[in-house]
């Protein structure tokens, strides 16, 4: 041995933990902990063999009567990251990594509550819960069977769009007096009043693709003239049942890209029909007009919701979409950055999600725990979500899940992966304000078609 591991083979406080079972990959991490110490795992063998000798203490034993460490009990009660058995935090400004061999958290909730990382702060980026048999010694020194979990997550810091709309915000506060005023319209209702839900999703302003090389047209133009045609058709549909109130959600994928590097959130390249900030402006004007467009029968509450392909743009555009209305009594916005939003008309709870993180056959299972206290004062639970580009409608328990289709055609990696032919669609939902869903209406695109690259008659 060195000098270093003769004097820990003479600590009391070592010696103490040899006497109580630990093994040598414990010893290793608490004299990493509070010893400072350097070396690797293996070099621990030599000062735990010196300790046994001297103090004539036996090597623990398993079950199987084989050599091996016994973990102690997880303690009942949760404990600071410093003192849970086997865990290692890696904290920095933005991040905070836990890897746990023996944890007493199961659950997101717990290790949030534990490290108080808000939900509103801190975004779970993995989390990982593994489970086996083993044997553990309970508080009277007795070896009994349990069941132990290990755990894995890492969390990140959500500061880039708290400060970046401090900024905006206070930029546009610079400039509001600009904004226009919108006058006071008088709505008369005749009948039974309902909410219409605006389902224009993953419209993809900036897409590009021809039908030589995707099967399908889609352009910056293309993309405003399909939203338009849309959003008349549908308000044309559901006139007749008196819509009180518009929910309009905004993002989805509303731009193709992310930034001026023609990449998605994710870094991911894409085809792109001009420049960013042109796919930019004109999502803005589209998100603007149509607002006032249905503004013109009712009410508008826009949600801004992060889709896959603008998570920052999204955020932006709700931002500017925020300071145009700023003078409209009857426009709301939210625009928080979360990934999903709860929303409430009378007896309806709908919950607006982008659809591309959650795990799609559990949804029914998350509204309840997030959105609890909404959830029991509504009777209608419904999710609407984009991303898939396909229409289906699945219940899951007292839930039903939307997938609401896009007016987007295929492109190129859409034809090499085979997703072709879904029909190019966008739907209007309407909701009674005490019986729940009361019927789609669809707006549909002709469909387009590839020529034969030979053909013989």
């Amino acid at each position: 041995m060195n000098p270093i591991q003769r004097e820990l083979a003479a600590d009391a406080e070592v010696i103490d933990k040899v006497e109580q079972g630990w093994g040598r990959a414990r010893v290793w991490g608490w004299l990493k902990e509070h010893r400072n110490y350097l070396q690797g795992e293996k070099s621990v063998s030599a000062i735990l063999t010196d300790i046994r000798f001297r103090n004539n203490i036996a090597v623990p034993l398993n079950q199987l009567g084989a050599v091996g460490k016994v973990p102690e009990a997880p303690a009942e009660t949760k404990q600071s990251e410093s003192h849970v058995c086997d865990t290692r935090v890696d904290r920095t400004s933005d991040t905070v990594s836990i890897n746990a061999k023996y944890s007493p958290y199961q659950t997101e909730d717990e290790v949030r509550e534990a490290y108080n990382l808000p939900v509103d702060e801190w975004d779970c980026t993995k989390f990982t819960v593994g489970s086996w048999n083993g044997f553990i010694k309970n508080a009277q020194k007795e070896i009994e069977k349990t069941t132990l979990n290990s755990l894995q997550c890492v969390f990140k810091k959500r500061v880039v769009q708290v400060v970046l709309r401090d900024k905006l915000v206070s930029m546009f506060d610079a400039i509001s007096d600009g904004a226009p005023r919108f006058p006071a319209i008088i709505r008369n209702y005749q009948s039974k009043l309902h909410l219409g839900v605006v389902g224009v999703m993953d419209l993809h302003v900036g897409a590009f693709s021809s039908i030589e090389e995707a099967a399908e047209k889609y352009s910056r133009r293309i993309a405003k003239e399909l939203f338009w045609n849309a959003l008349y058709d549908l308000r044309d549909q559901c006139k007749h049942l008196d819509i009180d109130r518009w929910l309009f959600p905004v993002g989805n994928d509303i731009i193709h890209c992310d930034n001026n590097f023609k990449t998605t959130a994710h870094g991911t390249p894409m085809d792109m029909d001009g420049y960013y900030h042109d796919a930019y402006r004109d999502a803005l004007e589209l998100i603007c007009q149509g607002t006032e467009f249905l503004r013109e029968v009712a009410p508008v509450d826009i949600i801004i919701v992060p889709g896959n392909h603008d998570e920052n743009s999204a955020f932006t555009l709700g931002v500017a979409t925020e300071m145009y209305f700023r003078k409209a009594d009857d426009v709301l916005i939210s625009n928080r950055g979360i990934k999903r939003e709860a929303y409430r008309y009378y007896k309806n709870m709908l919950v607006l999600s982008h659809g591309d993180r959650e795990s799609i056959n559990t949804l029914g299972l998350t509204a309840p725990g997030e959105f609890s206290e909404l959830w029991g004062e509504t009777s209608c639970h419904e999710w609407l979500i984009g991303h898939w580009h396909k229409f289906a409608v699945q219940p899951q328990g007292s839930t039903v899940v939307r997938w609401l289709p896009s007016l987007k055609g295929s492109d190129v990696w859409h034809r090499d992966k085979g997703y072709v032919g879904p029909p190019r669609q966008a739907h209007m939902n309407c909701y009674d304000r005490e019986k729940g869903w009361r019927s789609t209406f669809v707006y549909s695109v002709e469909k387009e078609s590839r020529k034969a690259a030979i053909s013989h008659y």
